[in-house]
């Protein structure tokens, strides 16, 4: 026992030094009142979790009492508690207990509740605010974390539980004070000017366990007499006692002014400069919710859920909803105004005696672990692991940030990561995080009731308290610490126990709940950290598990080749392994050879060299070394690895590059022209983009440049109906490739009209000769495509506004240097075009023995009688092609939903086609006896005429 200062109470240097050999100097003595007598042949007493010992400390003294001024005063509050949660609130004192010397040391509860607790202890009493008033508010300013975004104004509210029964969470903690959980802290103010000359007792009435309270660990004045398996009655002014905690007395001066909430208010608050307490003093948050607006300024949204699988929001209120689990991305805003999506990383909590593991003695366990992906209402799974069990919670740090002033996350794939907790079980658990802190994102029941964190736990966390029947999602993002030196791995067995290749005290079971077999083995940690449950006693029973991170080893240098050998500096202490990689000028980065660091060997810095006995002398080659640092078990266990690369060093001539290919080119709005290649070669320094201008050209001349492995190109140049050409060369130190392809665009704002091969975005004339499958296009060209009995047709089948020579064999589509397909049967007519208006010409086929209209991919209609001919064409100039035909017995033309018109004598070809270039389809009629064109309204001219000529304009 420590002696005490005499006139403090106060432990001090007196204290008598614990002697172990000497029971009289033990500072805590056998008492058989709370210990049991020895068992006979079990020497060693075993001491279950949650003790929930009856003495609480504040500052290594029990039920101190201070003196205040009348002044409000900033206080840092931890609970060091092994397993009590703390509901701390003020209350007057009640003056009819009051000692005459101490003063007012109780709080007044209801005496009809303490009158009823002595037949019934689960009866829970409250205070009795008529007569123990209550005392000032908390004004929180921050958590282990720091600052809060806003203070906040925390009233003194006694412990409620849920009590709905429909509620899936019911039991839980409701309403509440200041709560604080083991490992938890809290910031605050309290202002007393109101109070002077008052005695206030500092109360807590967290139940223990937490949330399912234990009436023989609830020690309050006037409880019940529940010895011997609990306490005997409490006295005023006596111990063991659990919710009087502190006794403050005001001293009757003159009190100062009330705390100016305001101006603290203020300082919070967002500033145009970016000075408030928050966006100043903190680490940029996240994801983005709208309780943050007020410290950034910002317009987060609430109530939006733009994950729902059905009716997603534009924008995102950053809480996740029940049915968001394991391996599903989560999307949410970010300060950098991006909208980025990080898939979930199912975590389980399970801690029921028996449930995660047989326990001989009967003691309670709890473990974490994960839960099998993806869960679902029938197949639900976790896995529950102990501490030795390979890692599962691993960090890929290549792109975490690691600098002393943080920018807002951009992008999902910096190694941020999302948890979730799924929590089967009756305890709430602290769950703490060595040295990184998290954000917490929300609660939400197994019955989707979606909870906020309390306004006291927004920001940054190291504990965050996990509820049973709820999931708990945290954003993580570790910060690399800037040091001058580097930091080794942490390398050890995995239970440092037990022997290597010891198979004992595992579980061998992989996290998608398969059997896998585990063996002690020394592995890599990376960088070790720890999340734990910050009940000391569940984390003894082992509720925690290592989180490693994996930080790429420092990049290798000074790298050489002589002859086939390579030599270089290893500048690290963290590389598993080296790999050399050798590219050639037609291929690839490949492995050519590793080096491992072994992990039972020191790791220094060092000369290092490998041998490349496939080498060939006068070869072109490029080499580099890549250091890997593998952190984790690996097989069915999880792992990650990081890497660095060094320079690359060449070997040999470096040749010309292959020319790339597949240049395409797409109209986009502006106008401008977008441009798409295939990458061919493997040494280019860049590719040079050429153009030139009009219907059939050929001085090609650079217009721009781009680097390496870049695929794309959008010309910005290009101005409204013109006829462009483009061709791509790649190029490196030794010279140019060989062009790609041409690729030809019209940049008119509609769609070429058929046919129209050099487009120019008019019709041209042009016939077609069966008998020896010759195309004759006025001005442009003649050549063949095609054999005897085929049908001609033409169109822009690849979206470049330029017509495409095809022909239609008896169900069969060949369009020239694009495709071949089947679509149509014997007797069907190819009646194509751009039926969704997408600007490519679309398949279909008119059967006239029905009248029936087939569009590959895309509808039937019924539309014509027998004897119509098919004439489909835009002729309402909404960019789609209309149904319609013509009756060639009246000379009749039938436009689907639009018109009809008689144009045309017995014997007349129809030809529409949009002749003027005003973006509609004309109607028009070829007379092959005289070989005359006759456009309705425009024009009648002759060519053509031979015998057997067929009109290219011509709808089969």
């Amino acid at each position: 026992y420590f002696n005490k200062d005499p006139n403090t109470g106060f432990t001090t240097e007196l204290a008598t030094p614990c002697n172990v050999d000497e029971p009289s100097t033990w500072q805590y003595q056998v008492d058989p009142f709370c210990e049991p007598a020895l068992i006979p042949g079990t020497p060693n007493i075993a001491a279950g979790m949650e003790q929930f010992n009856d003495t609480p400390l504040v500052n290594g003294t029990l039920y101190p009492t201070v003196t205040l001024e009348p002044k409000a005063y900033r206080l840092r509050i931890l609970n060091a508690a092994n397993d009590r949660f703390w509901n701390l609130q003020w209350y007057v004192g009640d003056p009819n207990t009051a000692d005459p010397i101490l003063g007012a040391t109780e709080v007044a509860l209801k005496a009809a509740e303490v009158e009823a607790a002595q037949t019934d202890p689960v009866v829970f009493p409250t205070p009795d605010t008529t007569i123990s008033p209550p005392g000032p508010s908390w004004i929180q300013i921050g958590t282990e974390g720091g600052f809060l975004p806003a203070p906040v104004v925390i009233p003194n509210q006694h412990i409620t539980w849920i009590t709905d029964p429909t509620r899936f969470d019911v039991g839980n903690v409701d309403q509440h004070s200041l709560l604080l959980a083991p490992a938890e802290r809290a910031d605050v103010i309290v202002d007393f000017s109101k109070y002077a000359g008052k005695t206030l007792i500092l109360y807590n009435d967290a139940p223990a366990a937490f949330p399912a309270r234990v009436p023989t660990y609830d020690y309050y004045t006037g409880a019940p007499d529940l010895s011997p398996n609990g306490p005997s009655m409490v006295l005023p002014g006596y111990g063991p006692n659990t919710r009087t905690i502190m006794q403050v007395k005001i001293a009757a001066s003159a009190p100062a002014a009330s705390y100016n909430l305001t101006a603290l208010r203020a300082a919070f608050r967002h500033h145009a400069d970016g000075s408030g307490v928050f966006e100043s003093g903190q680490n940029p948050i996240i994801v983005g919710q709208a309780t943050y607006n007020s410290a950034y300024g910002t317009s987060f949204a609430s109530g939006a859920w733009c994950n729902s699988p059905a009716n997603p929001t534009p924008k995102c209120d950053g809480f996740a909803r029940i049915s968001e689990q394991g391996g599903q991305t989560f999307k949410f805003d970010t300060l950098s105004g991006a909208q980025i999506g990080v898939k979930i990383e199912p975590k389980a909590i399970h801690d029921e005696t028996n449930s995660t593991n047989f326990e001989p003695f009967g003691r309670m366990s709890g473990n974490l672990g994960v839960e099998v992906a993806p869960a679902t209402p029938g197949t639900q799974n976790v896995v529950l692991y102990p501490f030795v069990n390979p890692p599962t919670e691993l960090f890929n740090a290549t792109n975490l940030p690691s600098t002393d002033t943080l920018t807002p996350i951009s992008v999902g794939s910096d190694g941020t990561q999302i948890w979730k907790f799924t929590h089967n079980g009756v305890d709430t658990h602290p769950i703490h995080f060595h040295l990184y802190d998290v954000q917490l994102l929300n609660r939400v029941t197994w019955d989707n009731i979606v909870i906020p964190p309390d306004p006291n736990e927004l920001g940054w966390k190291d504990t965050v308290r996990v509820s049973p029947l709820e999931d708990t999602y945290f954003a993580i993002r570790p910060v690399l610490p800037v040091l001058p030196w580097e930091i080794p791995n942490s390398i050890r067995p995995m239970n440092p126990m037990m022997p290597i290749n010891d198979t004992t005290m595992f579980n061998p079971t992989d996290p998608n709940g398969n059997p896998a077999a585990i063996s002690n083995q020394l592995i890599n940690f990376g960088w070790e950290y720890m999340l734990h449950c910050h009940i000391l006693s569940h984390e003894e029973m082992d509720m925690m598990r290592p989180a490693a991170v994996a930080v790429p080893p420092n990049k290798p240098d000074g790298l050489v080749f002589d002859n086939g050998t390579l030599t270089w500096n290893d500048n690290s202490i963290t590389e598993t392994s080296f790999v050399v990689q050798r590219a050639d000028a037609f291929s690839t980065w490949a492995d050519v050879g590793s080096i491992a660091s072994p992990l039972d060997q020191p790791n220094i810095h060092e000369a290092r060299s490998y041998n490349d006995t496939t080498y060939q002398s006068g070869t072109y080659y490029q080499y580099r070394v890549v250091a890997r640092n593998t952190v984790g078990y690996g097989g069915a266990y999880p792992s990650v690895t990081v890497e660095s690369v060094s320079d690359i060093v060449t070997v040999g001539t470096l040749p010309v590059p292959d020319a790339p290919s597949g240049l395409t080119a797409v109209l986009a709005a502006g106008p401008q022209v977008q441009l798409q290649w295939a990458d061919n070669a493997v040494i280019e320094t860049g590719f040079t983009i050429e153009r030139c201008t009009g219907a059939g050209c050929t001085d090609f001349a650079p217009i721009d440049g781009v680097g390496a492995d870049i695929t794309t190109y959008t010309d910005l140049t290009v101005v409204a109906n013109t006829s462009y050409s483009y061709r791509v060369i790649a190029f490196n130190a030794s010279g140019d490739s060989l062009p790609s392809n041409v690729a030809t665009i019209w940049t008119g704002t509609r769609k070429a009209p058929v046919p129209d091969f050099n487009g120019d975005g008019k019709t041209d004339v042009a016939i077609y000769r069966p008998s020896e499958g010759l195309w004759f296009v006025e001005n442009q060209f003649a050549r063949q495509y095609g054999m005897a009995g085929d049908t001609p047709v033409p169109g822009d089948y690849d979206g470049n506004r330029m017509t495409d020579v095809a022909v239609y064999r008896e169900g069969l589509w060949f369009v020239e240097n694009q495709f071949a397909l089947q679509y149509g049967i014997p007797g069907d007519l190819p009646v194509p075009g751009d039926y969704d208006g997408n600007g490519t010409t679309d398949v279909a086929i008119y059967r006239p023995s029905e009248g029936l209209w087939f569009v590959d991919g895309q509808f039937a209609l019924q539309y014509g009688i027998a004897g119509d001919i098919p004439v489909p064409g835009d002729y309402d100039g909404n960019g789609t092609t209309d149904v319609a035909i013509y009756r060639p017995s009246e000379g009749l033309w039938f436009v689907n939903g639009q018109f009809a018109l008689q144009y045309g004598i017995a014997g007349d070809i129809p030809v529409p086609g949009d002749y003027d270039g005003n973006g509609t389809a004309d109607v028009a009629v070829y007379r092959p006896s005289e070989g005359l064109w006759f456009v309705n309204g425009q024009f009648a001219t002759q060519y053509g005429g031979v015998a057997g000529d067929i009109p290219l304009s011509k709808k089969p």
